[in-house]
């Protein structure tokens, strides 16, 4: 990717790196003239990473990831038209394969050979013994439905985890998120990633004892001071952001 002239590119803050990275860089598009080099458009690339995240708390840990979340990005002085918009697909992930392995064993009697229980139990007799050894392979993914929607200035991009899977893991490396048609300068882009609490999944929580509660009681209880406490701390009001400017 090359750099561009005059783009201030700053590093971006994420909050919950395992949980949510991202980082955008931009690259010039079209070029009008072969004096003024005057860059008309540029190219806004994404990386993005989810995955679990473990913080420490008082009295133990938890581990969180998330479920649904939105990137949003405010554009001055450029904008983006819904069809350069070239991000609109699934989410890669890493796919863990499960191995299932069976044995079995089979006897096979020769049917030229006549013998007794006796000698076969003695193992006297043409028997032939073959061991099967199958195997299965079971694939475990998390994917993610990804759209695009929001204004010319306001574009936006929602992530939500398919059905049945705890939480986002996968991610996104260097890919073209938009095309930006520069109308002034400087031309300044504004991005943050952002959620809910609501829409945070809690999977585990270790070394917190409320006493006299039900098992069921206790995890609730334990969710909702996590959430309110710790995640609304971390999450609010954005997981990641970043700005840049050209120009």
């Amino acid at each position: 990717m090359q750099n561009v002239q005059n783009v201030n590119q700053f590093e971006p803050e994420n909050k919950c790196p395992d949980c949510v990275f991202m980082r955008l860089e931009l690259e010039s598009g079209r070029i009008e003239g072969l004096l003024k080099k005057e860059v008309k458009s540029l190219n806004l690339f994404l990386t993005l990473n989810f995955n679990w995240q473990e913080e420490e708390i008082k009295g133990g840990t938890i581990r969180f990831g998330v479920k649904k979340g939105t990137l949003k990005i405010t554009l001055n002085n450029c904008t983006s038209a819904y069809k350069s918009r070239k991000f609109v697909k699934k989410l890669e992930s890493d796919i863990e394969v499960e191995t299932v392995i069976k044995d079995a064993n089979e006897h096979k009697i020769s049917p030229s050979i006549s013998i007794s229980l006796k000698e076969i139990l003695k193992g006297q007799m043409g028997l032939e013994s073959k061991h099967n050894r199958e195997e299965s392979h079971k694939f475990k993914t998390t994917v993610c439905q990804i759209s695009a929607k929001g204004s010319e200035n306001k574009p936006t991009w929602d992530f939500v985890v398919e059905d049945g899977h705890p939480c986002l893991i996968g991610g996104i490396v260097g890919e073209t998120l938009a095309e930006l048609e520069i109308t002034d300068n400087p031309c300044m882009i504004e991005a943050g990633f952002a959620t809910s609490s609501k829409n945070i999944s809690v999977e585990n929580v270790d070394g917190i004892v409320l006493k006299n509660l039900s098992q069921n009681k206790r995890k609730t209880l334990e969710e909702i001071l996590i959430k309110k406490f710790v995640l609304n701390s971390k999450t609010q009001p954005y997981l990641s952001k970043q700005e840049l400017r050209h120009g």
